[in-house]
């Protein structure tokens, strides 16, 4: 149990750093197609892909803290 535990929380972070990273990029890119005069499709991905990994990560973070002693 406490493996699988460890190594669902690895899976954890490991996706919500890389959703992090890939958002990031999302955002940095700049191009896409035109939701509003100011906002772009990939605007609305990026800040979405960023809020679930922080999501993601604070479950870990939360998940680590309620199990230490």
């Amino acid at each position: 149990a406490l493996v699988v535990g460890l190594v669902n929380r690895a899976i954890l972070g490991f996706v919500g750093a890389t959703l992090g990273v890939v958002s990031t990029i999302l955002l940095v890119v700049g191009a896409g197609p035109q939701i509003t005069p100011t906002t772009t499709l990939l605007d609305i991905l990026g800040y979405a892909g960023l809020g679930a990994g922080i999501i993601l990560l604070l479950r870990v973070v939360l998940a680590a803290v309620r199990e230490s002693p």
